[in-house]
């Protein structure tokens, strides 16, 4: 585990080639994004963290065959939920942000005190295909509202973040490198 800011660490979720692939957090004792079906166990045995209903995230992405497989080799059985998240609850000093567009229901953490935002997937800082660096949205075959999640971007980059984490990529520390970006996006 890496530590990125007060209470803040990065579990590497995937242990293949390309660091960063897939990214999860752990805010005090609690686990953001549990990673694939490859990391969830031991992540779990590693952190005892929350657990997320993967059935959940496969009935809300787009029906295609790159999706099918993605789903496929990565997410796993679902598991159970301690509670429902709503815009505004509060998470280990965070705050949970409504973000919808990548998927239905799909959240962000803000922590206003220090600027720091898990946005999850609604943007990622690296081609998850060929591992390349960089500001990306998410593939469109993963995403079922692209312009939805447009404007689930452009909420978080007003915020003016002084650390991003992602689900895919490295974290950007560079405030006006993730603003500049998310303006940079098609208004649809």
């Amino acid at each position: 585990m890496k530590q990125l800011a007060d209470g803040v660490w990065q579990v590497r979720g995937y242990r293949g080639q390309v660091p960063d692939l897939i990214n999860e957090y752990v805010i005090k004792d609690v686990l953001i994004d549990a990673g694939t079906r490859h990391s969830g166990k031991r992540i779990l045995r590693e952190l005892k963290g929350h657990q997320i209903n993967a059935k959940l995230i496969r009935e809300r992405q787009p029906s295609n065959p790159v999706q099918w497989a993605f789903l496929n080799l990565f997410i796993g059985p679902g598991h159970r939920v301690d509670r429902t998240l709503r815009e505004g609850d509060e998470i280990a000093g965070f705050k949970a942000l409504d973000v919808p567009g990548h998927s239905a229901g799909h959240v962000a953490f803000w922590r206003e005190s220090d600027g720091v935002l898990i946005c999850g997937e609604v943007l990622a800082n690296m081609d998850q295909l060929t591992g390349l660096p960089g500001l990306h949205e998410p593939k469109p075959y993963l995403t079922p509202d692209p312009k939805r999640n447009r404007e689930s971007a452009r909420r978080l980059a007003a915020l003016e973040p002084r650390l991003v984490l992602f689900g895919h990529g490295r974290p950007v520390h560079d405030t006006r490198k993730f603003v500049d970006f998310v303006e940079s996006l098609p208004e649809d």
